[in-house]
């Protein structure tokens, strides 16, 4: 009985995943991925797959395997949609796998379905590892180094943290915690400093080795680090930044569904069931889940640059993972599979919250911005129909990127850059525009409509437009 709930649990949420990740197959490049992501693999692809200098605009300061992989996949295979989805497929596979051995790894048979699935219906971690993001591979090599902490698999260790630190300047703070965590893991279990680092210290060279190359690689090149000349990040922040940026980590970590989580939690500590005891026997989770965290917090908290959820994907898995600890050795047997099921649902349910439109949205960590393409087209339908010029209409971030970085295509057609001013203005809640903004688009003639699930796109007049063409 036990063997083939397990065996549906398992095959339901693999079975999910194949679903929606085939009919993701026409949903083009969203949200940062078409500056991180499709802009510079255009470049490599256009100019060659070792053109790793980039003209500043498209210059995000990240190493740039994934930008190398898709374009190497397209110089292969041809560039498309099509293709670039097939790649993030098998990325989505080993990812599944990964996630597989660490519920193996820390759970019995008899429970490991559980947290399996727990995971894999993290709201942030389906949409980024369904989609074209960046993150799928960060999310990758992140699991892969954690469960290889958790373990004793140095030479695994050792690869993850070199492949994480390959991704992008977070992926190289996340190795730089891991590597962090496992040190003090390995220190509690030798109690010899001395030998803890002559053990530790041949796993995390090549990583440490590969980032000190890109420093210096960057500064020959560039001139500066890891920054860009176009951006504010790694300026301080004051004050109120800093509480700003607390308020918003802690809205991420409760947000789309993840405030369940907590209440289980809570629940659990109120009634006396997580103590010292769970503690000290799951030492290695929580000195990871800090150690990334202290790291992430001091980058995020105390600096200007902006943050999403997603910068806390492994995160989140690592909570689900302790919270499924407490669960299975607190409760009774018959029990576990009614709580598990339930929070498997809420949870599920954040991809689909409603929230105000003036609320700004990390709309890349919820499968329901999928609605966004069906949307964008309809928009694109509507101009093509009415003749209306494509270079004449606004929008906002992301739409007004050219077609050809969103749909990986060779349409040079793009929509203006948020101009309120413009004859006809496209407006979503997916722009996340400030309150004036918002308030100017709806003094305009609304032409359109069109709304999917928690998204909306309008269509707007503006019947000021000759008045400020003739003042200007």
């Amino acid at each position: 009985m036990e063997k083939r709930q397990s065996i549906f649990i398992f095959g339901i949420t693999i079975m999910l995943y194949a679903i929606l990740k085939i009919l993701s197959f026409n949903d083009g490049m969203f949200w940062d991925s078409i500056l991180i992501l499709s802009k510079t693999a255009t470049f490599l692809h256009d100019n060659g797959l070792s053109s790793f200098i980039y003209p500043s605009a498209i210059d995000n300061g990240d190493p740039q395997l994934v930008p190398f992989l898709i374009a190497f996949a397209w110089t292969v295979a041809g560039k498309s949609l099509f293709v670039t989805h097939l790649l993030f497929s098998i990325v989505l596979i080993f990812t599944i796998r990964e996630v597989y051995i660490l519920a193996r790894q820390q759970f019995s048979l008899k429970n490991s379905h559980w947290a399996f699935a727990l995971i894999l219906f993290e709201p942030a971690l389906m949409s980024q590892t369904l989609g074209l993001y960046q993150d799928a591979f960060i999310i990758l090599f992140g699991i892969m180094a954690i469960r290889t902490t958790l373990g004793d698999n140095k030479r695994l260790l050792s690869m993850a943290l070199l492949l994480l630190s390959s991704t992008s300047r977070r992926g190289m703070l996340l190795a730089f915690g891991i590597m962090f965590a496992s040190f003090l893991i390995r220190l509690i279990q030798q109690k010899n400093l001395f030998r803890t680092i002559k053990l530790q210290l041949p796993e995390y060279l090549p990583a440490a080795l590969f980032v000190l190359t890109f420093i210096i690689w960057r500064k020959v090149n560039y001139g500066w680090f890891f920054t860009t000349d176009q951006t504010t990040t790694g300026q301080p922040a004051d004050f109120a930044t800093f509480i700003r940026n607390c308020i918003i980590l802690i809205r991420w970590f409760v947000d789309n569904g993840r405030i369940f989580l907590w209440l289980a939690i809570i629940y659990l500590v109120v009634k006396n069931k997580v103590g010292l005891g769970f503690i000290k026997k799951e030492y290695k989770l929580i000195v990871v889940l800090l150690s990334i965290l202290f790291v992430m917090m001091s980058v995020t908290l105390t600096l200007q640059n902006p943050f999403g959820a997603r910068y806390f994907i492994l995160h989140y898995m690592l909570i689900v993972l302790l919270l499924s600890k407490a669960i299975v050795e607190y409760f009774e047997p018959r029990k576990i599979r009614n709580i598990f099921i339930g929070l498997i649902i809420l949870l599920f349910s954040g991809n689909f919250w409603f929230y105000p439109e003036n609320l700004a949205q990390s709309w890349d960590t919820t499968i329901s911005h999928k609605n966004y393409f069906t949307l964008r087209k309809e928009a694109i339908g509507y101009f093509e129909s009415n003749n209306i010029p494509i270079e004449n209409v606004s929008a906002g971030f992301p739409t007004y990127a050219a077609f050809k970085y969103t749909d990986i295509n060779n349409d040079t057609r793009k929509f203006k850059e948020t101009d309120l001013k413009s004859e006809w203005v496209i407006y979503s809640n997916i722009f996340n525009y400030s309150d004036e903004e918002i308030a100017d688009c709806k003094k305009m003639k609304l032409m359109k409509h069109f709304r999917r699930g928690n998204l909306f796109m309008s269509i707007y007049k503006n019947p000021a437009y000759h008045l400020n063409e003739k003042s200007e």
